[in-house]
């Protein structure tokens, strides 16, 4: 499978925020994967849970926590713990966050229950740290740094598949959160394949692997141009596509190669720029 240029970590900012997640994978399997948001840890995730892997699991709940600064009431989350279930589960309001299993519990010498209500009164405290930036004085928007711009050279065929997927990004924009809601899935399957169509390779399989990690830097794309203001977006958009599909390569090689997998998984999600602009994906 072919990549593009030099390998690059990159981050996918949620937009206007003052503080977001990140997810800081395991450096060894019984430590799990640390979950933060407003650059404080939330939870530690040891067990795979249903989901069958920590990785998975990790990226579940990133995608958790996304639907949830994007839908529900932070500034006084209701944050709650549903323990009619096997395993303690922890919503905001009617979006659901994370599962607590006897694995996420055990090394820290609780049951689910109590780790569960640990872990929600995190949420709870760290939820209105990542609201809606609103400037310094609340009313006063603070300045935004540079528009990031593509600044490498790319093949004839990537640049063509740049101007498809930056279209794509620009049919999402004018959308309403109800809208792009409805239409989110469908837009990621239509932009992933896209990117297949333009990396697959004599002897590849004609059926591009499904693969979250790929799918979730999609939808970031999506998510991230969305809310880009209309100057930002015509300077932005070449940039914003070439680092979605470097990134969705990157997970469908690594999903291939089982070596990569412990690298492709050090890659963070969302981390804002100063001034309150969000770092480009």
């Amino acid at each position: 499978m072919r990549t593009c240029g030099a390998r690059v970590v990159i981050t996918v900012g949620v937009a206007l925020m003052t503080a977001v997640l990140v997810a800081v994978p395991a450096g060894a399997e019984d430590e799990g994967a640390l979950i933060v948001m407003a650059s404080k840890p939330v939870c530690r995730l040891r067990d795979p849970g249903k989901e069958g892997s920590v990785a998975q699991r990790e990226v579940s709940t990133n995608k958790q926590i996304v639907e949830a600064i994007s839908g529900e009431k932070l500034s006084d989350p209701n944050v709650h713990v549903d323990f009619s279930g096997p395993n303690p589960a922890i919503y905001i309001g009617k979006t659901f966050l994370v599962h607590v299993y006897p694995g996420d519990a055990q090394p820290n010498g609780v049951t689910p229950k109590q780790l569960a209500q640990t872990w929600a009164q995190q949420f709870r405290t760290l939820f209105p740290l990542v609201e809606p930036f609103k400037g310094t004085t609340g009313t006063t928007p603070a300045p935004l740094p540079p528009p990031k711009k593509l600044e490498v050279e790319v093949s004839p065929e990537d640049a063509v598949l740049l101007a498809d997927l930056g279209a794509l990004l620009e049919k999402a924009r004018p959308l309403t959160a109800e809208e792009f809601t409805a239409q989110r899935d469908a837009l990621v399957s239509e932009a992933a394949a896209l990117i297949w169509k333009h990396t697959r390779q004599d002897g590849d399989p004609e059926e591009q692997p499904v693969v979250e990690r790929a799918n979730y830097s999609v939808f970031n794309g999506f998510r991230y141009t969305r809310e880009l203001p209309p100057d930002y977006f015509a300077a932005e958009r070449d940039y914003v596509a070439f680092t979605t599909v470097k990134r969705v390569r990157q997970a469908w090689s690594a999903a291939a190669t089982p070596t990569a997998t412990a690298e492709a998984g050090t890659e963070q999600p969302p981390a804002p720029q100063a001034g309150g602009q969000p770092a480009c994906p």
